[in-house]
């Protein structure tokens, strides 16, 4: 049973995606707060399921795509919420999808000619840096409900969402071209076999 259980987590981290949305865009009084405690609760299991990985040596097929997979899912639904709701601009939405797009393209190209990608420690910094910015906005629509006015007029007079979210897309739109420079050996070498 224990072996399966870092790839059950992970599926139902995906399963918590459309409750945290539906919580997100609602307008039932604590709607929000539900969803960044669904946010959190996905959050966690991320760590969970990969300490239970490296703790037992659970390495499956299916656990290494689908736990990015499964973290891009949250993270991405969460961000085009905000873009919906007008909190930061949508380019920075579409550098972080393409970057991801581009990333998972290579992982299942280098996978179906027989190669490892080489992973990146960036790429864990950079989802932490990710969480971090949507756990922030998420307050900040607590804040909101529950009429912390001069707070977020604060947030607001100094850009803090959108100077946090800038350096999110910068970071994460760098982690891309890390994985794209540590792979570009292996990547010429399938190419020139073709």
């Amino acid at each position: 049973m224990i072996k399966f259980l870092p790839n059950i987590i992970t599926v139902f981290r995906i399963i918590l995606v459309p409750f945290f949305v539906y919580f997100l865009i609602s307008d039932i009084y604590h709607g929000k707060l539900i969803a960044l405690s669904i946010f959190t609760i996905a959050t966690l299991s991320d760590m969970i399921d990969g300490k239970l990985a490296r703790k037992y040596n659970i390495i499956t097929k299916f656990g290494t795509f689908m736990d990015p997979l499964a973290d891009k899912i949250l993270v991405v639904s969460a961000l085009f919420v905000f873009v919906f709701f007008k909190i930061f601009p949508l380019w920075m939405l579409v550098v972080i999808v393409v970057r991801d797009f581009l990333i998972t393209s290579l992982r299942i190209f280098m996978e179906n000619n027989g190669k490892m990608m080489q992973t990146s420690n960036l790429g864990k910094l950079k989802t932490a840096a990710q969480f971090i910015s949507i756990n922030f906005i998420l307050l900040c629509l607590i804040f909101i409900n529950y009429d912390f006015s001069e707070l977020i007029t604060f947030i607001n007079d100094y850009s803090i969402i959108y100077i946090l979210m800038f350096m999110t897309t910068v970071f994460t739109a760098i982690t891309g071209l890390d994985y794209f420079i540590k792979n570009h050996k292996m990547i010429k070498l399938i190419i020139l076999k073709k």
